[in-house]
C-alpha cells in the first residue's frame, strides 16, 4: 500500500492544495548539490523509483518525517523560494509516516507511535487512536488534481487499503 499511495502521489489534500513530488526533487538536488543531508536517507534511487518499484524500503523512507522536516528546514530554516508552498506535502508526508509507524510496529518495548498500541500511563487511552482517527479523516479527504475524491478514483487502491486498515486495527484494539 505504501508503493502504491507514492505511485498516486499527485493530489490534493482537503484544502485544496497540490501535494508535488516535485518538492522532493528540489530537496534531493539541493542536498546534492551542497553535498549535505538534512537528516533524510533521500537519494537518487529514491526520486527515480520507477526503476526500482518493488522497493518497500525506498517509499517507507520517502514518505518519512525526517524528509517532511527537511522540506520545512528549507521552507523555514533556508527560507528557499522553491519550497515556500510545501506545506500539504509536509502534511502528506507526516500523516503517512505516523500510520506507517502504527501499523507496523513489532516491539511492545518501544516508544512512541513505533510501538504497539497500549493504554498510556496517565489517562489509560491509547496515544495511536486519535493519530489514527485523524489520518483517516485526512486520507478519506484527499482529492486528486481534478478535485474527486482519491478513494473514488482508479487509483483508490492505496488509499481505501490504508483506510480499511485504520479501521481495522482500531477495531481490533
Amino acid at each position: 500500500m505504501l508503493k502504491l499511495l507514492r505511485n498516486t502521489f499527485a493530489t490534493k489534500d482537503h484544502q485544496g492544495n497540490i501535494i508535488r513530488w516535485q518538492y522532493l526533487e528540489d530537496l534531493h538536488q539541493n542536498q546534492d548539490r551542497e553535498g549535505l543531508r538534512l537528516a533524510n536517507k533521500l537519494s537518487g534511487a529514491h526520486v527515480n523509483w520507477q526503476a526500482q518499484e518493488m522497493k518497500v524500503k525506498l517509499a517507507a523512507q520517502t514518505q518519512s518525517s525526517s524528509v517532511a522536516d527537511s522540506l520545512e528546514f528549507c521552507r523555514d530554516g533556508l527560507q528557499l523560494a522553491a519550497f515556500q508552498n510545501c506545506h500539504s506535502t509536509v502534511q502528506f508526508l507526516q500523516t503517512v509516516d505516523q500510520v506507517f509507524d502504527i501499523l507496523n510496529s513489532r516491539n511492545k518495548f518501544a516508544r512512541g507511535l513505533k510501538g504497539a498500541m497500549k493504554p498510556d500511563q496517565s489517562d489509560g487511552d491509547c496515544s495511536a487512536l486519535p493519530v489514527l482517527e485523524s489520518a483517516f479523516s485526512y486520507l478519506k479527504a484527499l482529492t486528486d488534481v481534478a478535485g474527486k475524491l482519491l478513494y473514488k478514483t482508479q487509483k483508490k487502491t492505496a488509499t481505501v487499503g490504508f483506510l480499511a486498515t485504520i479501521r481495522a486495527v482500531q477495531g481490533i484494539y
